[in-house]
């Protein structure tokens, strides 16, 4: 967008200045509200459908694109008249939101909103510490945006978890990125499948760093993963033992994504985390919304045996998972070993 809308400035602005900029932006300012997901929290299917609403696309077209993905990946056709259903009832909001507006703002014009004299600090951003190569020290810092933007060697942490089932085999937690990942809806407006993913993945921060040299070291890997557990894994029924965490194998990454001109240079550290049979795990993300606004989310979570696991197609696959299910596949042993971790 020519003017990045912000909440600083939809708090200063008018509406009809609001407007003026997104009437300026056209579709690029529809794709930046449609991620204002602190506001909004759009689900990724209801974005789908706004982007091909906007263009103008015949119902009957739009409902050959949507489809509805259930738990294990497979779908059911949307109906035209479900797409003109949903477009009216979205006309509905408009006018609804109209009329709120109104009233909030004569609210607010006759009792504004009091200045707390105490000012809430922002989050510090995170500090990905870039080397130029493996063995190098850091040769500087720059934001997550910044490192895959450009063809920066970063470091990252991977973490698989399981159970062992009462037959002895393993039941692997993978969690569901689809509504949470900036890529998992097509500007085309066409539904995507189900995105799973490794419980957790980090990058590696400054803080992380052991401080010896500035290089990267198996306890600043370490540290990272274990952060990560802390940050985004809860749990319930069972307690969460840093201890149990075991390293895997290195799972370097080097690809550019032509369509996005996005990077992923990055030294992995995958590891192994064994789950009580009990336990009750919660995974949250953290991320930024195009609002520049700080949102958590907790994600949805499914068990897959290791037949299954392997089993996935690739287009379900975020790359963190699909490194880790060609490491199992290129390794088979690996089952095994990993099955012994429970003893």
């Amino acid at each position: 967008m020519n003017e990045i809308l912000n909440v600083e400035k939809i708090k200063s602005a008018t509406v009809d200045e609001l407007v003026k900029i997104c009437e300026q932006n056209g579709e690029s300012a529809f794709q930046h509200l449609l991620n204002a997901d602190s506001v909004l929290n759009l689900d990724v299917d209801t974005k789908n459908l706004l982007i091909a609403l906007y263009r103008g696309e015949d119902p009957k077209v739009i409902a050959s694109k949507l489809v509805k993905f259930d738990k294990n990946g497979e779908y059911s056709q949307i109906s035209h008249n479900a797409v003109k259903l949903r477009k009216m009832k979205f006309h509905e909001e408009l006018i609804k939101s109209k009329v709120y507006y109104l009233l909030l703002n004569l609210l607010f014009k006759k009792q504004p909103l009091r200045k707390y004299n105490k000012k809430l600090q922002p989050e510090q951003p995170e500090q990905i510490p870039y080397f130029s190569s493996p063995e190098s020290e850091m040769a500087g810092v720059a934001d997550k945006l910044d490192v895959h933007s450009a063809p920066l060697l970063h470091a990252t942490t991977i973490t698989a978890m399981a159970k062992k089932t009462l037959n002895g085999d393993l039941s692997f937690l993978v969690c569901d990125k689809k509504a949470f990942c900036a890529d998992s809806y097509s500007t085309d407006g066409k539904s995507s499948p189900n995105l799973y993913d490794t419980p957790n993945g980090e990058h590696l921060e400054v803080k992380d760093i052991v401080r010896s040299d500035n290089r990267l070291c198996d306890g600043s890997f370490k540290n990272c993963a274990v952060r990560g557990l802390k940050e985004e894994i809860y749990f319930r029924k069972a307690d969460l033992h840093h201890d149990k965490l075991q390293i895997l194998t290195r799972l370097d990454y080097y690809s550019e994504n032509s369509d996005t001109g996005r990077y992923n240079n990055e030294i992995t550290y995958c590891y192994f985390y064994p789950l009580e049979e009990q336990t009750d795990v919660r995974v949250k993300e953290k991320n930024y919304d195009s609002l520049q606004q700080l949102i958590v989310r907790e994600m949805p979570i499914r068990y897959f045996s290791y037949t299954e696991l392997l089993a996935l197609p690739k287009e379900n696959l975020c790359d963190g998972l699909g490194r880790v299910i060609e490491y199992f596949t290129e390794n088979p042993e690996v089952h095994e070993k990993l099955k012994k971790m429970f003893d």
